[in-house]
């Protein structure tokens, strides 16, 4: 424990705050670029060998113009009616008019590339969708110009699988599309790729991306039961795009010609992500004229582009009769516009595309040099080919920010908590002072937290995701100011307000031990913990430990799936890395809270430390008899954990899983080892571990000094809480733990996985909380000998054989010639 008085007048320590308070301050007067000062710097990479010219690369005007069309639900050409048009125009209205339509964007803009979003042809009125698609296309392969496409919702509808579609797609003439990651054994979807744009042939930026292009699969129609609506983008295409994105900013920050941040990157797929429907008539351009049709749940694949730092824009079909762009935390979310004719639409309401130019800065020596901007506009299908809504999707040197006003009355535990416009206080988005009443905005809100009113007084202050969130992601923070000056109320509110975040965020720092003991004894009196009588023994509560950053689109999805179950009550996301900025915090809280696939809420609950410890907290908020300890990188089906639950309830007193090991005895050195026995076990992995709630207690709380020095073990190898957990239950109970069967449980972190190109399963296999060190069974055998120490004797006991929630046929039948399985 920190002793307060040696902690807070060490003179070293105070200059450092001093120096912080004093650099604080002075970034009130300094303009700084907000989405550099919240992104995280990368690490230094090591110099990455030339790749081959890309096959796009920027005109010799400095620009590349792509061309997006979305949803032409293509049919069978002639013969296919319009939709939704004026009564005028009925008579002749078919598939050709989306043709033609084409062939007049392709002739008034002469893109570089052409991106269609998907919902391409429209499977259930073609009578051949390969000929559709044929024809679909046909304008940009008759132009020859370089184009791809991603699947919509509508595409595989017809005759041919969604599969099948894609395989079509990419043999076609000038096509650009991929089937999938050629480096990626295993991913959902079809057509999830990347195109790298190079620069202008003969300037320094020949051979290097300056302009990434993302595309993924956003699905067609969920495939849970229990989750209605539209699909979404899958962990195994988050981790793709992360990876990708990583190793091209790794690429464009190494020589020749090393650039200081990533490369800016436009991702296309068909359906919109559920942050769009956050925008309102007052931060977007363009028209909102229907529902936004997301999928129904949050995978939380715009936290992975945040996160990236490389996304400047998404661009999306799917809402035929919605045409706006919208900034969120700097990334722009666009919609294409209806495109086709045989697609519903609105009378008198012109079909559109979208057109995005990326324009290049120069050089001081006059050449072309990175991007410097990415515009946009559209163009209507009437006679004129009519632009409108021109404007600037982002730009190198400036970004533009809404004027709010901190609107105090209105901050309460409500996701719903909003800034309200304030003319009178208009603050650059370059000045450090937005972000610092963004911050204390957010800080205001918090009403959970107390630490910093303890200590300061300072009510309601901390560093929480969800309602950080809420100032630095609200649906209302956008609008473009039209001043950049800062004036002397501005600078008053900074400085009053930076002030109280750094008293605010040093303790935290300075005291996170006083933090946990305080904790642990809150959690540990007797009398603050519930009587079991009273918990709910029809539900269980998911306790799920996260830590690495790279998981976070995996661990998002693990616990949606969990909270879809009707027996889960709540999930607990634990998040174990206190070094994890709270912005991306504050992302990831914000995604969890709205993700539930079911009634079961998702809760982020940052820790203070480290410690593998603190996932055995008898925490307040847990009101179930039955817990769930699991994993971040284990994902498991429900009817498995379904099955487990009922099993644990005719053995309340036993630790149930699906992962075993066992302890066994070297005669020769005369020690315990950790091991794998073909036949019985006696440890159950937390990689799922369902246990009472007593347990909890007992593990953090019981078993006096004894259980302070194995917990102690526990905080020095980071590692064995699992093993300590079996030998408290087994010394309870002098039994052994239960096994039960999996239909699927598929295990990301298991270092047997197998990484294709070296590159690809690391970043969820590698970067656990638990210690994998080379020697990993040797120092949980060590860890199983120091526990024995203590106890003072071997309280583990055998099991033997598995749980399974059905049996089949065991007996064999002639079929045929075969010798079969005689239900089969």
């Amino acid at each position: 424990m920190v002793q307060p008085s040696s902690t807070f007048f060490n003179i070293n320590k105070k200059k450092l705050w001093v120096s912080l308070a004093i650099a604080m301050l002075s970034l009130c007067f300094v303009p700084i670029n907000v989405s550099a000062a919240v992104r995280r710097h990368p690490p230094q990479q090591h110099h990455l060998s030339r790749k081959p010219s890309p096959k796009l690369r920027f005109g010799r005007n400095g620009e590349f113009k792509i061309l997006q069309v979305a949803d032409m639900h293509y049919a069978d050409g002639k013969t296919t009616p319009c939709e939704d048009v004026l009564p005028s125009q009925v008579d002749g209205c078919s598939d050709l008019n989306t043709t033609a339509f084409m062939h007049r964007m392709i002739e008034a803009e002469k893109p570089n590339f052409i991106v269609f979003t998907g919902d391409n042809i429209y499977g259930f009125d073609s009578k051949d969708s390969a000929k559709s698609m044929d024809a679909a296309f046909a304008p940009a392969i008759a132009a020859r110009i370089p184009w791809a496409a991603v699947l919509g919702n509508h595409d595989q509808e017809g005759t041919l699988s969604r599969e099948g579609v894609m395989k079509h797609i990419v043999g076609l003439n000038h096509t650009l599309s991929q089937f999938n990651p050629s480096e990626l054994h295993v991913i959902d979807g079809f057509g999830n790729y990347n195109l790298e744009v190079g620069g202008v042939e003969g300037s320094s930026f020949v051979n290097k991306s300056i302009l990434n292009l993302y595309f993924l699969d956003s699905g067609d129609y969920s495939t849970v039961p229990a989750i209605p609506g539209y699909g979404w983008i899958k962990p195994s295409q988050q981790l793709w795009f992360q990876r990708t994105s990583a190793k091209l900013r790794r690429a464009y920050m190494s020589p020749p010609n090393a650039q200081k941040s990533s490369a800016p990157g436009l991702v296309y797929f068909h359906i919109p992500l559920p942050e769009v429907a956050s925008f309102d008539s007052t931060n977007f351009t363009g028209v909102r004229q229907e529902d936004i049709g997301s999928a129904s749940v949050n995978s939380g694949f715009f936290t992975s582009l945040v996160e990236a730092g490389d996304v400047k824009a998404v661009f999306t079909g799917h809402d035929h009769v919605n045409d706006f762009c919208g900034q969120l935390t700097g990334i722009q979310l666009c919609y294409g516009g209806g495109f086709g004719y045989h697609a519903y639409g609105k009378a008198g309401w012109p079909r559109r595309a979208r057109v995005v130019v990326a324009s290049l800065e120069k050089t001081e020596e006059g050449g072309w040099g990175t991007v410097k901007s990415i515009k946009t506009w559209k163009r209507l299908d009437d006679k004129h080919l009519t632009a409108i809504d021109g404007e600037v999707l982002w730009s190198k040197k400036h970004t533009v920010l809404k004027r709010f006003r901190i609107s105090q009355h209105q901050c309460n535990d409500s996701p719903s908590c909003a800034l309200v416009p304030l003319p009178s206080y208009t603050i650059d988005t370059e000045a450090i002072s937005g972000l610092a009443i963004g911050i204390v905005t957010g800080l205001l809100c918090n009403k959970e937290f107390s630490l910093c009113k303890m200590a300061y007084g300072l009510e309601g202050f901390a560093v929480n995701g969800a309602v950080l969130h809420r100032t630095l992601i609200s649906r209302r923070e956008y609008l473009r100011s039209q001043s950049a000056m800062v004036n002397p109320s501005e600078v008053a509110i900074c400085l009053y307000f930076s002030l109280s975040v750094v008293l605010c965020l040093r303790i935290p720092n300075l005291s996170s031990d006083i933090e946990k003991d305080t904790i642990l004894s809150s959690v540990c009196h007797p009398g603050n913990q519930p009587n079991p009588l009273t918990l709910r023994s029809d539900q269980l509560t998911v306790l799920i430990n996260g830590y690495s950053e790279s998981r976070i689109p995996l661990l998002q999805f693990i616990a949606a799936s969990y909270s879809a179950s009707p027996v889960v009550s709540s999930v607990l996301v634990l998040w174990g890395n206190p070094s994890t900025s709270p912005l991306t915090l504050s992302q990831l809280a914000h995604n969890l809270s709205v993700s539930s696939w079911g009634n079961a809420a998702i809760s982020l609950v940052p820790q203070s430390s480290s410690s593998l410890n603190a996932r055995f907290l008898p925490r307040l908020s847990i009101g179930t008899r039955a817990v769930l300890v699991c994993d971040d990188d284990v994902e498991v089906d429900l009817k498995t954990m379904e099955f487990a639950f009922r099993m644990w309830k005719g053995n309340p007193d036993r630790l149930i899983g699906i992962f075993v090991r066992s302890h066994d005895i070297d005669m020769t050195r005369k020690e315990w080892i950790y091991t794998v026995h073909p036949n019985k076990y006696s440890i159950v992995l937390t990689k799922f571990m369902m246990m009472k709630r007593e347990y909890l207690f007992k593990y953090s709380c019981g078993g006096g000094s004894p259980m302070l020095e194995m917990r102690k073990m526990v905080d020095e190898m980071r590692n064995c809480e699992d093993i300590l957990m079996n030998f408290v239950v087994a010394e309870e109970t002098n039994t052994g733990p239960l096994m039960v069967g999996a239909e699927r449980a598929r295990d990301w972190g298991d270092p047997r996985n197998e990484d294709s190109d070296g590159d690809g399963l690391r970043l969820v296999r590698d970067v656990g909380l638990s210690s994998r060190k080379a020697e990993h069974r040797k120092r949980r055998g060590k860890c199983i000998t120091e526990f024995h120490r203590v106890f003072g004797r071997m309280p583990l006991r055998f099991s033997y054989g598995k749980l399974v929630s059905s049996v089949g046929e065991q007996g064999l039948c002639k079929k045929g010639s075969n010798l079969v399985l005689c239900d089969h």
